[in-house]
C-alpha cells in the first residue's frame, strides 16, 4: 500500500483504541470509588443482609438489646484449671452467643496446669465459640493492651470479667445482662457493674447500711471484678494503658480521671461473687436442682505464685498517670442512687 492509505488507516484505530483504554480507566476507577463507598457503610450492611438471609430478626428493632453490632466479653486471664468452670457458666448463661456475644479468654497457663484436653477448656472452644489464645509469661495488664480500639471497633458493649467470678443467673440478687444494658441505655451509663461479693472496699456493705441494696447507684470507680463499658468507654480506658502496667493496679484508680466525663454505676440489684481462695462453697442462695454441668466442678484452689504476678510493680501507674483518685473519693458513691428497683 502507498504510505499515506496505511497512515489513514492507521490513526482511526489509534483513536478507538485511545477511547477504549480511557473508557476502561473510568470504569476502573468508577467502580473502585463504588467499592470504597461500600466498605464505608461496610460491616452494619453486610451483616443485616446476612442476618436477613438467615432468618434473624434481632436487627429490624432498634431498641432490642439483642442489636445488629456484636458486644464482646473478655475473661482475663486464665491460670487456675479450677476455674475453668466458672468461666464456662459465665459464658453458657449470661454472656450468650444468642444473644450477640462474643467470647475471648486469654490464658496465661502451660499446658501442665491446664491441659489442652481439659473437658471446660474444650467445651468453651468448641462448643461455646470462646478465643483462647495461650501466651505464658503474659501477664493480667499486658493482656488489656491486646483489645485495642480498632480490635473492638465492631462491638457496641465490652465486658471484661476475671476468671474467678460466679455470676449467678438464678436465685437471689440473680444477674441479667440485657437489664444491665438496659439501664446503661435509658441512664446514659458508660459503664456498669453488679454488686461484687468480696470486692476490696465495702461498697455492698455501705449499700445495706444506708438502704441501697437495690439501687442503682453512681461511683467515681468500679474495682475490676465485672464489669461492662460502651465502645466509647473502653477506648478511654485503653489510653491509660501502658506496657509497665502489667500488673494491672491503678487502672480502676486511675479510669475517672483519665476519662472525667464518664458516668460509672453499680447495680446491687444484682450480685456477682469473687471466688478467691476464701470462699470454700458457691453461695446456697443461688443454687437450685437447676445447677449447670459447668458448675457442679468448681472447687477452690491455692493461689499461683510460680509465674512472678506478685513480684511486679503495684502502684506503677498510679505513679505515671499522677493526680488519681484517692481511696477516700475513689471508693465513694453518690447519696442519691439513680433508680431503686421496688
Amino acid at each position: 500500500r502507498p504510505p499515506a492509505m496505511a497512515q489513514q488507516q492507521i490513526w482511526p484505530r489509534l483513536k478507538i483504541g485511545a477511547i477504549v483504554t480511557l473508557v476502561a480507566i473510568q470504569l476502573v476507577f468508577w467502580f473502585w470509588e463504588r467499592t470504597t463507598e461500600f466498605k464505608a457503610l461496610g460491616y452494619d450492611l453486610i451483616k443485616a443482609s446476612t442476618s436477613a438471609l438467615e432468618g434473624d430478626n434481632t436487627t429490624t428493632t432498634t431498641t432490642s438489646l439483642k442489636e445488629k453490632k456484636k458486644k464482646l466479653v473478655v475473661f482475663n486471664a486464665l491460670g487456675k484449671v479450677n476455674n475453668l468452670p466458672l468461666v464456662a457458666h459465665a459464658r453458657r448463661r449470661i454472656f450468650k452467643a444468642d444473644d450477640n456475644w462474643n467470647c475471648v479468654a486469654f490464658m496465661f497457663a502451660k499446658e501442665d496446669r491446664i491441659p489442652d484436653d481439659n473437658k471446660h477448656l474444650r467445651n468453651l472452644v468448641d462448643e461455646l465459640g470462646c478465643s483462647i489464645p495461650r501466651t505464658p509469661g503474659v501477664f493480667w495488664g499486658d493482656f488489656l493492651q491486646f483489645l485495642t480500639p480498632t480490635f473492638i471497633n465492631n462491638y457496641e458493649f465490652i465486658s471484661l470479667v476475671l476468671d474467678d467470678m460466679f455470676i449467678p443467673h438464678q436465685g437471689d440478687y440473680a444477674v441479667d445482662v440485657n437489664k444491665l444494658l438496659q439501664k446503661m441505655q435509658t441512664h446514659k451509663l458508660d459503664v456498669i457493674a453488679p454488686g461484687i461479693v468480696g470486692e476490696s472496699h465495702g461498697y455492698l456493705d455501705r449499700a445495706q447500711k444506708q438502704n441501697k441494696t437495690n439501687c442503682l447507684v453512681e461511683v467515681n470507680a468500679i474495682e475490676t471484678y465485672v464489669q461492662i463499658f460502651t465502645a466509647e468507654a473502653w477506648t478511654c480506658f485503653y489510653s491509660m494503658l501502658h506496657y509497665t502496667g502489667s500488673r494491672g493496679w491503678c487502672y480502676d484508680l486511675c479510669f475517672k480521671k483519665q476519662c472525667p466525663n464518664l458516668t460509672l454505676a453499680y447495680d446491687f440489684s444484682m450480685r456477682a461473687w469473687h471466688m478467691d481462695r476464701k470462699m470454700k462453697g458457691l453461695p446456697n442462695n443461688t443454687m437450685t436442682s437447676n445447677v449447670t454441668m459447668d458448675l457442679a466442678d468448681w472447687k477452690p484452689e491455692p493461689p499461683i505464685t510460680s509465674e512472678g504476678y506478685r513480684d511486679l510493680p503495684e502502684r506503677i501507674i498510679c505513679e505515671r498517670i499522677g493526680g488519681c483518685l484517692g481511696p477516700g473519693l475513689a471508693w465513694k458513691f453518690q447519696d442519691s442512687p439513680i433508680m431503686c428497683e421496688s
